[in-house]
């Protein structure tokens, strides 16, 4: 009770000052003006520092363009299937939020985006990174897939294929990504998660057990599309794979990868570009049967495809 009676007449003090309170310049007299709450600068995904923030894309901006340009007599409409909504349609839409600031993204830029979008298909006669690859030697054939040792080719900057492969795949985990897109979080985990981020950034070296196969379609009929980031746990590793035009790329990421970490390790690389043909690979049986029978046309591609 000595507390309760020591601290009252403070309160009653404190009331009878406010009676007499003249409010300072910029408040009007008699009239409540509630503050204004704190105003935070938003932090950076990668650099963790607060930056005003870019509307950051989940896939380059730039890869939009190549499959817009890349069959220009077919017109430039670009089709975007959802495989939730199981549905398709025409979409100028972006995936992009704010979520890097200016620096970072222009890392990235500068760090692997520039070369990559740059050398994969951008419509016919334009696939650089097509014609570096078939101009150089083979390492493995394996069931006629060509596996190319990166250490082998001088044309290829194949660090900048390393870096472009993992910021995709941390960028599509650490960010909140709208639902619909199908671009789960979290599927590195904690700790490579962690690790990617702090090489993204250049305070670390390339993480161990990290392991990027680069396929590189040789059809004449390319087929030109752009697949966002999916993660698939297996036994002692998770896969990611994700798709640009004319690329796969495909990274294995765990402590048992089994035969595949004897094979990297032979030719001392983390990365290996391997010539394929898409057409004949499960992933076109795969896309094409979810575009021929798991997928309902709307708006415009109905009316086009129905009237054809």
């Amino acid at each position: 009770m000595r507390l309760w009676l020591s601290f009252l007449p403070m309160i009653v003090q404190m009331s009878s000052l406010l009676k007499n309170y003249t409010p300072c310049a910029g408040y009007a007299v008699g009239r409540y003006t509630p503050f204004k709450p704190l105003q935070f600068m938003p932090i950076c995904g990668l650099c963790k520092k607060e930056k005003e923030l870019k509307k950051s894309h989940l896939m380059p901006k730039s890869l939009y363009g190549a499959i817009r340009n890349a069959f220009p007599k077919e017109g430039k409409e670009i089709v975007s299937a959802k495989l939730e909504q199981r549905s398709a349609n025409y979409s100028d839409y972006q995936v992009k939020k704010p979520f890097l600031c200016g620096s970072c993204e222009q890392r990235f830029n500068r760090k692997g985006e520039n070369v990559v979008t740059r050398e994969c298909h951008r419509g016919a006669e334009k696939f650089t990174l097509l014609d570096k690859v078939q101009s150089s030697e083979e390492r493995y054939n394996l069931e006629g897939e060509r596996w190319i040792d990166p250490n082998k080719i001088e044309s290829i900057d194949y660090q900048a294929y390393s870096y472009f492969a993992l910021s995709v795949i941390w960028r599509a985990s650490a960010g909140e990504w709208p639902k619909n897109v199908g671009v789960l979080k979290n599927t590195l985990g904690m700790k490579y998660e962690k690790l990617i981020r702090k090489y993204l950034l250049g305070e670390s070296d390339f993480p161990n057990n990290i392991y990027t196969a680069v396929y590189v379609d040789r059809d004449e009929d390319c087929f030109p599309f752009m697949g966002f980031p999916t993660a698939t746990k297996k036994n002692g590793y998770h896969h990611h794979i994700f798709f640009i035009p004319g690329v796969k790329f495909s990274i294995l990421i765990g402590s048992k990868v089994g035969s595949v970490e004897e094979l990297f390790k032979t030719s001392n690389t983390s990365i290996y570009f391997v010539e394929y043909s898409f057409r004949k690979s499960k992933d076109f049986k795969q896309v094409e049967k979810f575009l021929k029978h798991e997928t309902k046309a709307k708006g415009r591609l109905a009316k086009d495809i129905y009237s054809v």
